[in-house]
């Protein structure tokens, strides 16, 4: 049985179409490590990669016809994965970023990155206790320097803005 919030919404495997009650999409629209790409220390043959774990909802509307809108159905794009007033369906973490090993195709470490103001202040978790770092969703890029360092950029709200990992560490400083 799905869990209540989620009922509404179609579910399936990898590639389950949109839909229009909803389908919901995990990784979602941004999920993954698809868009901004990872930074490379091709010293050391380690990747880094700053992912999203945030669910998307893809539902399907019925739009009018015009001059411009010549389609039997489009995509909602303002509908998301969420429920009381913005909780993310899921649970955190909602961003990682990850150190990958190339030269043995193995995960260094991984670590929850930033932080979600609006899921952390939400009301309805005011007596909840969670993570130190929730994640933050996003696709920033990534630049690796030689003296160890991992730029991480961010342009929309999340704690800390802008993240320093120690290459090779598993240590986040903001």
């Amino acid at each position: 049985m799905p869990w209540q919030p989620a009922q509404p919404y179609r579910i399936g495997p990898l590639f389950t179409p949109p839909s229009l009650e909803g389908t919901l999409m995990r990784p979602g629209n941004i999920g993954g490590a698809n868009w901004a790409g990872g930074a490379t220390d091709p010293e050391t043959g380690i990747l880094y990669v700053k992912s999203t774990n945030m669910p998307s909802l893809a539902r399907l509307v019925k739009p009018a016809r015009s001059a411009e809108v010549d389609a039997d159905y489009a995509m909602d794009i303002g509908a998301g994965a969420m429920f009381h007033g913005g909780l993310p369906l899921f649970k955190p973490p909602y961003g990682h970023l990850t150190a990958i090993d190339l030269n043995k195709g193995e995960i260094v470490w991984q670590v929850a990155f930033g932080d979600s103001p609006r899921v952390r202040n939400n009301a309805a978790l005011k007596d909840v206790k969670l993570p130190e770092k929730l994640g933050v969703e996003g696709a920033p890029g990534a630049i690796a320097t030689k003296g160890g360092l991992i730029f991480i950029g961010m342009s929309f709200p999340c704690k800390p803005p802008c993240s320093l990992v120690e290459l090779g560490g598993d240590k986040e400083r903001g």
